[in-house]
């Protein structure tokens, strides 16, 4: 709650005891003495139960809005239920009493409403809870109101709809009890049903029939007190019994609020008491100096609670933990565990600090004899069936565990389980993502083995053809020649060896074509750069398409460059513009290499009909691209960036970028 509303709740709470300070005390010298004890006497005793349940309820769940509605509805029947019970003739009391009597009954109706409709959780949608919620409390301003003119069918017409508000509130319960809960939820509501109903049914029966029938009461005001305070009681139970945790915390509780309590009498007394000795204290004065009081006591008592529960933990118990704490903080860390290590670090040191606990061992798998005595302990398996046992030891003061810390870690244990099964399926997981990580690795080394071997083995047949057949053709074309020469051929003869000597040159250049694709010469003399413009003169002749190339002046540099690398990226080129020529349906096409001494950059770009690329180079086997997946695994090879840009009707933009390694 914020301080506003902390202020209001403070003033609220002020109220029945106020009312008895001033009404009762009237009431009680109003009447004989023989009328006290029989009727004032119990009246009082349970407005005060209705006051006290409401009021410690708010103060322990006081960010809870059925807590709240409990306390606000605790408060008006309390007022209610007074005045008939303190008058052997409700007549009998003063008009101003029973207007507070009847204003507090017109305002219980809608809150018990509210409440029924909050409990155990919020009911229907918002816009249907607000207009009812409106209508209900609307009509109860207004039968409060009708009470003023004293008119009687006003009045008595106000109370009946209040009546009948108040039996719609109750039959929302029991329709929220029959349909549309949890079972948890059902066994809290049937505590607050049997809590209504049996202290009903026995006053209607007992005292509510007989007095229509003209008839004695069968039950004395302190057995009707009784009954009454019981609904109070079984209210505040169910709101709270999902939370109250055992004797030692509400120990710990009521030494708070015991101490809260003589500060706040102490913040009233000490001033009222300094102010009599200095002035005497006019009723106006009194009311500012109470209501100031007031005020800085709701607007601190949030932060004075906390600082007082604070040192009260440690006075007692070094610090306090409770059911929701460690189990909510065990569970968001077991939540984010991946590894066996931070299971058994929370296990083993954060959720014995967390329970003040001594010692604390996790043994996954078979625990070994050394085990220690176990007076709590939890065994449990995990994913595999490994079994694993907790041990916890007693408190650090030598106390014992009790039956909520054996639910705790219990609870905690079951969490831990999930947790261990998971770290299973992660360590599993793991070891198959590095199995295919090395499987991956040793085949991309394999593939750069073989596109190695592919190269040497180019290169030893280009050398190979060149030493041998092309050699051995050269030279017979020159026999041939010498054979013409001599004259000693028959006529019919120098043209056929004409003929000959022409197979011979064309088989000569045939194989010098072959060497070329197979081993480029030129890499080896003249270097990347001029067997890129070689190449492409003689692609622009054979496939007709216009080729612009953008090539550095200086080419002694690329001449530096490792060989391996010159080779990949002369077969880049090639089979970048091959795919031009056969699949773009482009009109122009370009190559640019861009060389700075520091990075080699290579760019292929058509104005062809481009592809939709996938989303990872990874993919391009998958989509037929095999000429593009040779591409990736030469800029690989060479330890490049490939850069692929291309979408259908947009052409395709192909970068090889390859930082010098050895660049400063």
């Amino acid at each position: 709650m914020r301080g506003p509303t902390r202020v209001l709740y403070a003033f609220a709470m002020l109220g029945i005891p106020l009312f008895l300070l001033t009404e009762g005390r009237a009431a009680w010298l109003l009447l004989p003495p023989a009328v006290r004890t029989a009727y004032w006497l119990p009246a009082t005793l349970l407005a005060l139960v209705y006051w006290l349940s409401g009021s410690v309820t708010l103060l322990f769940y006081a960010h809870r809005l059925d807590a709240r509605l409990l306390f606000l509805a605790s408060q008006t029947l309390g007022l209610t239920l007074w005045a008939p019970f303190a008058f052997p003739d409700p007549h009998q009391a003063p008009f101003r009493t029973m207007t507070i009597s009847v204003f507090a009954l017109h305002a219980t109706a809608p809150l018990l409403l509210h409440l029924h409709l909050s409990f155990p959780r919020l009911w229907g949608a918002v816009v249907q809870r607000r207009r009812v919620l409106g209508a209900a409390y609307g009509l109860a301003a207004v039968n409060a109101l009708a009470w003023l003119p004293q008119v009687a069918p006003w009045w008595a017409g106000g109370i009946l709809l209040t009546v009948g508000m108040l039996l719609v509130a109750n039959g929302v319960l029991i329709g929220r009890y029959r349909r549309g809960n949890t079972p948890a939820e059902q066994r809290h509501q049937r505590i607050i049903v049997v809590g209504t109903a049996l202290p009903a049914l026995t006053v209607l029966l007992g005292d509510l029939l007989p007095t229509l029938a003209q008839q004695p009461s069968r039950l004395p005001t302190w057995g009707l007190a009784a009954l009454l305070a019981v609904t109070p009681l079984s209210y505040a139970y169910a709101i709270t019994r999902g939370r109250l945790l055992g004797l030692r915390q509400w120990v710990n509780r009521a030494l708070v609020y015991l101490v809260l309590s003589l500060t706040i009498l102490t913040i009233y007394l000490v001033p009222f008491i300094l102010f009599s000795l200095w002035h005497p204290l006019t009723q106006p004065l009194q009311l500012v100096l109470v209501s100031a009081l007031t005020l800085l006591v709701g607007a601190s008592f949030q932060t004075a609670r906390r600082y007082v529960q604070q040192k009260v933990d440690r006075l007692l118990y070094g610090g306090w933990y409770d059911f929701p704490t460690v189990v909510e903080g065990a569970s968001a860390a077991l939540q984010r565990a991946s590894t066996r290590a931070a299971v058994v670090d929370i296990l083993a040191r954060q959720v014995p600090a967390a329970m003040k606990v001594r010692h604390a061992h996790l043994w996954l798998g078979e625990a070994t004899q050394s085990t220690p005595p176990q007076p709590a302990w939890a065994e449990f398996e995990y994913a595999f069936h490994l079994p694993a046992r907790w041990w916890v030891g007693s408190h650090g003061d030598g106390e014992p565990l009790s039956a909520l810390d054996i639910r705790i870690l219990h609870t905690v244990a079951a969490q831990a389980e999930i947790a261990l099964s998971n770290v299973a399926l992660i360590e599993t997981l793991e070891r198959q993502l590095e199995e295919i990580r090395a499987s991956q690795q040793a085949q991309q080394r394999l593939q750069h083995q073989l596109l190695r071997s592919r190269e040497a083995e180019r290169a030893r047949l280009a050398r190979d053809i060149h030493d041998g057949p092309i050699q051995a053709l050269v030279s017979l074309n020159l026999r041939l020649g010498l054979l013409r020469e001599t004259g000693d051929l028959p006529p019919g003869m120098v043209s056929a060896v004409d003929h000959l000597r022409g197979e011979v040159r064309e088989l000569i250049h045939e194989l010098r074509l072959v060497c070329t694709e197979l081993r480029p010469p030129m890499l080896d003399t003249l270097g990347l750069a001029a067997s890129l413009r070689t190449y492409g003169a003689a692609w622009e002749q054979q496939y007709g398409l216009p080729l612009t190339l953008h090539l550095p002046e200086d080419e002694i540099g690329l001449r530096a460059l490792p060989d391996e690398v010159a080779v990949n990226l002369f077969r880049i080129a090639q089979e970048a513009l091959t795919n031009i020529a056969r699949h773009a349906q482009a009109a122009h096409a370009s190559l640019a290499l861009r060389w700075d001494g520091r990075r080699l950059e290579m760019t292929i770009a058509d104005d062809g009909q481009g592809f939709a690329p996938p989303a990872a180079l990874n993919d391009l086997t998958t989509q037929g691209h095999f000429g593009l997946a040779g591409i990736r695994e030469r800029v690989e090879l060479i330890g490049g960036r490939l850069t692929l840009t291309t979408a259908p009707g947009e052409g395709t933009h192909l970068r090889v970028q390859w930082p010098w390694p050895d660049a400063t």
